[in-house]
């Protein structure tokens, strides 16, 4: 077997054919790729702002409906919900309780408000009769500040609590 150097991609061995390229064909060879092509970029692209289409989709539109979901609640029967409503330099908070027609008689409640997680008003009173609506308010001062709402609801031994953020006025 004659010794032989490595010249380069030709398929050598000495029970088989021999193989060789010409100068033009090795240069032509590659063992590495030129990358992607155009095409298969753009549909990276493509992908790329599919998914920050989606992003924009979770965060603008499904987000705050997420963030608001604890306005209203149900507990013993009782419809519960809390609104806010902003005028000039007051904030108005509303607590609307709700017995349905073939509900429960009225049973002691207990509400509790709660400013940027301070208490600012207990109220013990009797939960509204089947088939009526009662609403508890609460008046504060507002500032140019985000101000966030809880109300703990409790009637028996059952507790709900609503959640609600109040923007800064423009």
């Amino acid at each position: 077997m004659p010794n032989r150097f490595n010249k380069g991609p030709e398929i050598y061995s000495p029970n088989e054919l021999r193989v060789e390229y010409s100068r033009s064909e090795r240069l032509g060879m590659s063992s590495f790729t030129d990358g992607r092509s155009g095409s298969s970029r753009k549909v990276s692209l493509k992908m790329l702002m599919l998914d920050l289409l989606l992003l924009c989709i979770i965060g603008g539109v499904i987000y705050p409906f997420i963030i608001t979901r604890n306005k209203t609640g149900k507990i013993e029967g009782v419809q519960c919900d809390l609104s806010l409503r902003s005028l000039d330099d007051e904030l108005y908070v509303s607590v609307l309780l709700q017995n349905k027609e073939d509900g429960l008689s009225s049973r002691p409640v207990g509400i509790e408000i709660l400013v940027n997680g301070h208490s600012v008003q207990k109220i013990n009173d009797l939960s509204p009769l089947p088939g009526e609506t009662r609403t508890f308010r609460y008046r504060l001062k507002r500032e140019n500040e985000k101000i966030s709402i809880r109300s703990i609801i409790s009637i028996g031994e059952s507790k709900i609590e609503l959640n609600a953020v109040s923007q800064v006025p423009k």
